[in-house]
């Protein structure tokens, strides 16, 4: 696979999030949405910070490859991450058979997102 076939590799990810929580975690998957939990507030983007970190190191990506798409300022977000699909498997709460199941399903695998898109 060439440098620009690794670029075009992306998904969508649906997360909830719990800020101002007693640890950051991955909670684990409610049917197709990731629930997460941060310490940081939901305050000048404290807590999206900590989700993106949260992720990147789970999924080990770097930060830089996790958007968030829509749900800057609310619990519920979709997340872009130009990453091959196969990363979701690094998450812990992705090790079992079921939680691997849930994991492909309200994902939509896609190359990079249009310049409308961008916009939403």
């Amino acid at each position: 696979m060439s440098a620009g076939d690794r670029e075009a590799e992306a998904f969508r990810l649906q997360i909830k999030v719990a800020p101002r929580a007693s640890r950051n975690a991955i909670v684990g998957w409610q049917g197709d949405v990731l629930k997460l939990s941060v310490t940081a507030a939901a305050d000048r983007g404290a807590a999206n910070a900590a989700v993106i970190a949260l992720l990147a190191g789970a999924m080990r990506v770097a930060k830089s490859r996790i958007e968030i798409r829509r749900g800057a300022a609310r619990r519920e977000k979709l997340l872009l991450i130009r990453a091959p699909l196969a990363v979701l498997a690094r998450l812990p709460s992705a090790g079992t058979a079921g939680h691997a199941a849930d994991a492909v399903t309200g994902i939509q695998a896609q190359g990079e997102p249009d310049a409308g898109e961008a916009n939403q």
